[in-house]
């Protein structure tokens, strides 16, 4: 599970290396989705974390967002870009979404009901959050929107990391 929790802070947040006028993300999400992958195959039990085809999905499109990006830079109107940029966005919420999913699934198989709820409730803020920034963004007001994602995964990681915690000191097969 901790190979989830570092693919989510992949997936979350951005690591930028500007040269000049050129970004370049050193961290890409499609290695977050890489990690997310393998995470959940060392996850027993629950068969909604075997069910892989979203986040094989979110790395793909993630892998040839990369490139794209890096092959024409800053080439491409501004509008492709936030609306390659929403899609980014519903596919992490899709894939935090599945995780939080199989937490309650987990909890139900070992008949516990802990941390699954909570970590629904912070993909709730998450969503809340990306969506209000996306807002901000479409207004002008993007200084705001790097705090209000930042906020929002923040919190969720907080509630990924309690009911790792949790589900860990239960389930000692967890890797």
């Amino acid at each position: 599970m901790g190979n989830i929790f570092g693919g989510l802070v992949l997936v979350l947040f951005d690591f930028y290396f500007n040269i000049g006028s050129h970004s370049f993300n050193i961290l890409p999400s499609f290695v977050g989705y890489l990690l997310i992958l393998r995470g959940m195959a060392a996850v027993e039990g629950s068969a909604l974390w075997r069910k892989n085809d979203l986040v094989i999905g979110a790395f793909v499109y993630s892998l040839l967002h990369w490139v794209g990006l890096a092959l024409v830079g800053g080439r491409i109107a501004s509008d492709l870009i936030f609306i390659f940029g929403v899609a980014a966005a519903v596919l992490q919420l899709l894939v935090t979404r599945r995780i939080a999913k199989g937490f309650l699934e987990l909890e139900r198989e070992i008949g516990a009901d802990k941390y699954g709820e909570r970590l629904m409730g912070g993909w709730k803020l998450l969503v809340i959050a990306m969506v209000g920034a996306n807002i901000l963004l479409l207004l002008g007001l993007s200084a705001f929107t790097v705090i209000i994602n930042f906020v929002g995964a923040f919190l969720y990681l907080l509630c990924y990391c309690q009911a790792w915690k949790w589900y860990r000191d239960n389930q000692p097969s967890v890797r």
